[in-house]
């Protein structure tokens, strides 16, 4: 191992598998597909997205900080399972963020839409009653908050960024926190995401550019387990799905002057612009981050 790469002290995420890592982990090796019927909103007649990647509901009963009272203000999912994560992350890291160490984490953690279900709950109000919405909306809605929920909640005062790069911000996150290690302005860093995009504008959106799975036009709809699969002749675009997950990654030196076990490092990373397309990938500069991660690497 090289010393000056990252070392990965401890993980956690929920996801359409689960809310336990080791479920997800065992359903996964499974072959098991967390994807089912959309249950988020009632489907208007016609509305073309019928299957989602869902995460099953939280027992907040072991969490004090995910009680109702304590997140009765943030009212977007995205928060509570942002928390839930970096909390057991850190504690599989076996990482106490004392005020010692507190100037010394970066927090790395974002979000590709945010809590605009707040944004669009609050417009509903307001326009049916004329009532201005609770002062939390904004907050809710701002996708800086999720980083800054997680700074606030563990104490870490280190710098702190929330890079949206779409469905690449959870691997952006990553990068910008071993960046801010390697960089030496940070020991450690709290690096992840969380989405919760099953909106239904967001959703209908996916629909008319063909992003979202749907049937082909008289053809009857797949079970949803069978829905997107990779390399599936009959994949018709991806499933919109739930999610949030943490790293929590340290210097080879701060995780040897705390004693913290590791069995992984970050070996090598890279990021690129297709500058290309709005959607579509350009394959130029895919191969090209591939290369310059490996060479990164060495």
């Amino acid at each position: 191992m090289n010393k000056d790469r990252p070392v990965i002290l401890g993980y956690d995420l929920v996801s359409p598998l689960g809310t336990d890592l080791e479920e997800q982990w065992k359903r996964a090796a499974a072959g098991e597909s967390g994807v089912g019927e959309l249950t988020r909103f009632p489907l208007r007649e016609g509305f073309p997205v019928r299957v989602a990647g869902q995460v099953e509901e939280i027992d907040v009963t072991p969490y004090p900080f995910l009680r109702p009272r304590e997140m009765a203000h943030w009212t977007s999912p995205l928060f509570k399972h942002a928390l839930l994560v970096v909390h057991r992350a850190l504690k599989k890291a076996g990482l106490v963020i004392a005020p010692d160490v507190a100037p010394r984490v970066a927090v790395t953690f974002a979000s590709a839409i945010g809590g605009l279900d707040a944004l669009i709950e609050a417009d509903r109000h307001l326009v049916a009653s004329g009532k201005l919405p609770q002062p939390f909306m904004n907050p809710n809605s701002c996708i800086n908050m999720v980083g800054g929920k997680v700074a606030i909640f563990t104490g870490a005062t280190g710098p702190i960024v929330s890079g949206v790069t779409a469905c690449a911000t959870g691997s952006s996150s990553l990068i910008l926190g071993a960046m801010f290690i390697a960089q030496g302005m940070a020991d450690v860093a709290l690096c992840g995401a969380a989405d919760f995009p099953l909106i239904e504008p967001i959703l209908a959106g996916f629909a008319t550019m063909n992003g979202a799975y749907r049937p082909r036009e008289g053809e009857a709809p797949l079970p949803p387990a069978q829905v997107s699969c990779p390399f599936s002749l009959s994949r018709r675009g991806f499933v919109v799905s739930e999610g949030a997950g943490c790293i929590v990654i340290a210097s080879r030196a701060f995780a040897a002057a705390h004693g913290l076990p590791f069995a992984t490092e970050l070996a090598g990373w890279a990021m690129t612009a297709d500058a290309f397309h709005a959607v579509a990938p350009n394959p130029v500069t895919v191969r090209r981050c591939m290369a310059e991660s490996i060479r990164h690497a060495g």
